[in-house]
């Protein structure tokens, strides 16, 4: 199962990024300059070579290096998480206000 950018920050703290398809790509570079995750490096044919996968995820995990990429994924986290329960607030108000207009019976 692959996690969506949002589900990955809320339940995860940090990125080892490996695009593959579709909108992975523009994900992964968005989440690098994000300062929050890093971009596992292809060979000029594009495949992924371990020695890479395994240092950029000791680098992100362990290293030193990786200590800007953890606090800030961890910050992230942490204010997606307090703005969760408002963000559900509000598409449930939301959801009433349709099913008001088209006087659908609402009970919780």
């Amino acid at each position: 199962m692959e996690l969506s950018v949002g589900e990955h920050q809320v339940w995860c703290s940090n990125y080892r990024a490996m695009p593959m398809h579709l909108d992975q790509p523009i994900n992964s570079r968005l989440v690098e300059e994000a300062g929050i995750g890093v971009l596992v490096k292809r060979t000029a044919e594009g495949s992924l070579q371990r020695e890479e996968v395994a240092k950029v995820i000791r680098d992100v995990v362990v290293e030193k290096i990786g200590e800007g990429v953890r606090k800030k994924a961890l910050e992230i986290r942490d204010n997606m998480k307090k703005n969760e329960a408002a963000e559900i607030d509000g598409v449930v108000e939301e959801l009433l206000q349709l099913c008001t207009k088209r006087g659908t019976n609402v009970n919780f």
